[in-house]
């Protein structure tokens, strides 16, 4: 689930992983095509995939558990 539109590679750092998803997989956004992801969008990105996912698990940002609605959540201690 992507943040901005589907041809917005954030981080730039992930064009590899975003490459191999498009070709082997499906890029979901809600955000229209050439949007730019801002901060704002991510809270919302994040409500959807709690939406669609049977559990969370947050790697980074103390935000995102929020989202995890009644679904089991877990966390990693940022370093």
């Amino acid at each position: 689930m992507l943040g901005g539109g589907v041809d917005d590679i954030y981080p730039p750092d992930n064009r590899g992983l975003y490459e191999k998803i498009r070709d082997h997989g499906l890029l979901v956004s809600e955000s229209p095509v050439s949007h730019r992801a801002t901060a704002s969008d991510f809270p919302r990105r994040n409500r959807i995939i709690s939406g669609l996912s049977l559990g969370t698990i947050v790697g980074r940002g103390r935000t995102a558990l929020r989202f995890a609605d009644h679904r089991p959540a877990g966390s990693q201690a940022e370093p």
